[in-house]
């Protein structure tokens, strides 16, 4: 494949249709499909990573959301290189909380009036009513 992009197929898993990517190594999209899940579908896909210069002796690498099904089986068949990818694993993590060493952390509340800065602005309601 010298003086080509390198090209990879992606493939969104749904239960009946399959969405289906490919980009070159820089991450640009090439093609979209929409396919099912069955030999109809495979067909398209084949054709689509053919259109792209897939060949048995040079296939394109898939990256799958599953690793079961009858795409991922017949994909499996060959050389192609198939992963199957946990689409949690490719979703950012969430940022961690902010936390403040003991410190300088404020003291804990139990309800209104109980922080010291608010001692004699908040007067407990048992107060209030002297």
């Amino acid at each position: 494949m010298e003086g080509k992009d390198l090209i990879y197929c992606g493939i969104d898993w749904a239960e009946r249709t399959h969405d289906v990517a490919l980009v070159n190594d820089s991450g640009q999209l090439l093609a979209k499909r929409h396919i099912t899940d069955d030999a109809v579908g495979y067909k398209v896909l084949l054709d689509l990573l053919a259109e792209y210069g897939d060949t048995e002796e040079n296939p394109i690498p898939v990256a799958i959301e599953t690793s079961r099904g009858l795409v991922v089986a017949v994909l499996r068949t060959g050389k192609r290189q198939v992963f199957a990818i946990n689409p949690m694993a490719a979703r950012p993590l969430p940022r961690p909380a902010l936390r403040l060493p003991q410190e300088v952390r404020p003291p804990r509340r139990s309800g209104p009036g109980q922080h010291p800065a608010h001692r004699h602005a908040c007067p407990p309601a048992a107060a209030a009513g002297q």
